[in-house]
């Protein structure tokens, strides 16, 4: 039991969290596409995961909107 804690934390310790920001004026046809890509994208290697991406949205063209129904769909958003 104790050799399996071990591997654990020495793999929680070699982990490295991601996080991506996304600055969005207007882009309701856009940022659907953007997230999803950014979602999709594949990271050097295992040691490596994306945990949020944090969009920030100005403008009146309901882009919170459909960054909220993303999010929905994924607790990363």
């Amino acid at each position: 039991m104790v050799a399996v804690m071990t591997s654990v934390d020495e793999a929680l310790n070699r982990l490295k969290l991601v996080s991506v920001g996304v600055f969005a004026h207007n882009e309701a046809g856009t940022i659907i596409d953007c997230i999803r890509r950014l979602l999709a994208e594949e990271l050097p290697d295992d040691d490596w995961m994306l945990t949020e991406v944090v969009v920030v949205v100005s403008g009146d063209d309901g882009t919170d909107d459909v960054v909220r129904k993303i999010a929905a769909g994924d607790d990363r958003v």
